[in-house]
């Protein structure tokens, strides 16, 4: 809030240009937005304040810092984040990307359009959510064919981590252990920031995960465990590749969560290179969360079908018909913004779809596609709750599942009361074999009564 008092007051004595206002204030104040959604997800009420806290008498005078409940602020915030000045990524030549002690800088800002697309989400406005999840998903669209690097075809398009349409399942790991300075790690991730040896704060995943030099607080769970052993690899091996190895490792007879150590601790050994060196990322967004939140709208808003191919094989994989005779129709879905996909590979004439290196979550990691009649507009409830499970093992200990899971069972306590508290009831039967259920709404949020 000082900042954002302080930007203004820049601005207005002529101290800051327009563009670098505009571009500083949205980024402050989306940020703000973000710290305030995720608190009012946890705590289900909270304290929305908008001003600088100047004085003591400030903290004192409770009419500043009126409580509002999560239902209520959500829109608030949508009208906030709708009204900011600039809501795009900052374009290449900005003074604003740079690198910042060897780390990119345009990986540590949010993304307001993601912001917007899972608010949106949250309020069940589906085709609006989509629109913006799209936006992002399109981000390098306008840099054309030629941009370099692979831009065009690969950020954020849901490819296996390679400058090729070729699926390669051993890539997913990577996504966690690469540098951020790779092509492949910046096609993936959208928001990440960085722990670094030489400076505060310390990476506080080393004490959360690690057995080894750390305090090992959470480990996976056996559910999870059972959940990634019981998938099925193209080969019918029974196995999910985003398991053991990769979400998590056993080391000294115990299973550590490996996503945030892979600075830590060798991926082969499990031990650390430099016990005292603790480098490490925090992991926001990436583009497979983006492509389940997208799922999810789209489905809801009637495109089961397009969830069915994010989740499965892929537009390319999904809408590819063997038996036509008129390949030029095939790989597309036909569909107006948000839901146009074109994932055509064509030699003659030469087509080459934006979406043609998307592989599908499940068919990147070659994991058996879910039944095929989940595509129906029909299957909508079930499509929901695979679109939910496949989030539990492609975004393991990623910081997302407990949101997702609320967001889903209040939205079906609205819908029809006693489904939403019997999904949730269940999730955490299965994790935690606990007795006690949720009953009420108030149960959802922290400090957690039930």
């Amino acid at each position: 809030n000082d900042v954002l008092k302080n930007l203004q007051d820049m601005y207005e004595a002529k101290k800051i240009n327009e563009s670098n206002y505009a571009q500083r204030y949205s980024d402050i104040g989306a940020l703000r937005t973000w710290l305030y959604f995720q608190l009012a997800i946890h705590y289900g009420e909270i304290p929305y304040v908008t001003e600088p806290v100047v004085t003591i008498y400030d903290v004192k005078d409770e009419s500043k810092f009126p409580k509002k409940k999560l239902e209520e602020l959500v829109p608030e915030l949508i009208t906030y984040m709708e009204a900011l000045p600039y809501l795009n990524p900052y374009a290449e030549g900005s003074s604003l990307l740079t690198q910042i002690d060897g780390y990119p800088s345009k990986m540590i800002f949010i993304n307001k359009n993601l912001l917007l697309g899972d608010m949106y989400l949250w309020t069940n406005q589906y085709n609006k959510a989509a629109r913006y999840y799209k936006d992002v998903m399109e981000t390098t669209t306008p840099l054309g064919e030629s941009a370099p690097s692979g831009a065009y075809w690969n950020f954020y398009s849901g490819s296996s981590g390679g400058d090729n349409d070729a699926a390669n399942p051993g890539a997913w790991q990577t996504f966690f252990s690469r540098s951020p300075q790779d092509n492949q790690y910046q096609w993936e991730w959208i928001w990440t920031m960085f722990f670094d040896k030489n400076f505060q704060p310390q990476n506080p995943f080393v004490d959360l995960f690690s057995n080894v030099g750390g305090k090992y607080l959470v480990k996976p769970s056996q559910n999870a465990i059972d959940n990634w052993n019981s998938q099925v690899q193209n080969d019918a091996t029974p196995y999910d590749l985003r398991g053991q190895d990769n979400s998590y490792k056993v080391i000294n007879g115990q299973p550590v969560i490996m996503k945030f150590l892979y600075n830590y601790l060798n991926a082969t050994t499990g031990q650390p290179g430099n016990i005292l060196e603790r480098n490490g990322k925090w992991f926001l967004y990436r583009a497979s969360l983006l492509h389940l939140r997208f799922a999810e709208a789209a489905n809801r808003d009637g495109k089961t079908k397009i969830a069915w191919a994010l989740v499965n094989n892929g537009i390319k994989g999904t809408y590819d018909d063997p038996s036509s005779n008129n390949s030029i129709e095939e790989r597309i879905t036909k569909l107006d913004f948000p839901y146009d996909f074109d994932a055509r590979k064509l030699d003659a004439p030469r087509v080459r779809g934006k979406y043609h290196r998307n592989l599908g979550l499940r068919a990147r990691v070659a994991t058996t596609n879910l039944d095929a009649a989940l595509q129906d507009d029909a299957m909508m409830m079930e499509m929901e709750d695979a679109i939910i499970d496949e989030a539990a093992l492609e975004l393991a200990y990623e910081g997302n599942r407990w949101q997702d899971l609320v967001r889903i069972a209040v939205r079906r306590e609205k819908d029809a009361p006693g489904t939403g508290f019997a999904f949730i009831n269940s999730k955490l039967q299965a994790k935690t074999s606990a007795s006690k259920q949720v009953t009420k709404v108030e149960d959802l949020f922290l400090p957690f009564k039930f």
